[in-house]
């Protein structure tokens, strides 16, 4: 009898840490730990292709939030939005002449092409 009444306290106590082990905890993600972490590689990408033009930072530099690293050539970029730029105001020179003395037809044609220009600057801006 003072065997099963050991045995009863012992499997209450295994059954308990059981229970605690299985039970969730309110947060299944939540990792609490202590200790330093180091981050030795990291890897950075620009939000558009380009050539290097400068790096402002050297490798195993420390960088805050913001800091500029590099930057991008921009020359391809800004020829296109110039070069949209001036299509914009070659289809509207075109509207006007047409304005000035043409058939219904061809002010229907030059607005579209106006619209077209202007759908092509506002995408070469965004670039």
């Amino acid at each position: 009898m003072k065997r099963q009444m050991r045995a009863v306290p012992v499997a209450l106590a295994a059954a308990a840490v059981l229970g605690g082990a299985c039970h969730k905890s309110p947060d299944a993600g939540l990792i609490v730990a202590a200790g330093h972490v180091e981050a030795t590689e990291v890897l950075v990408s620009a939000k558009v292709a380009g050539t290097l033009e400068s790096r402002a930072v050297d490798e195993g530099q420390t960088v805050g939030a913001g800091q500029e690293l590099a930057r991008i050539d921009t020359t391809d970029t800004r020829l296109a939005l110039d070069a949209a730029r001036a299509d914009r105001a070659q289809a509207e020179s075109e509207l006007r002449l047409r304005l000035a003395g043409s058939r219904v037809e061809d002010v229907r044609e030059a607005r579209a092409q106006l619209a077209r220009a202007e759908a092509d600057l506002v995408g070469a801006q965004k670039d």
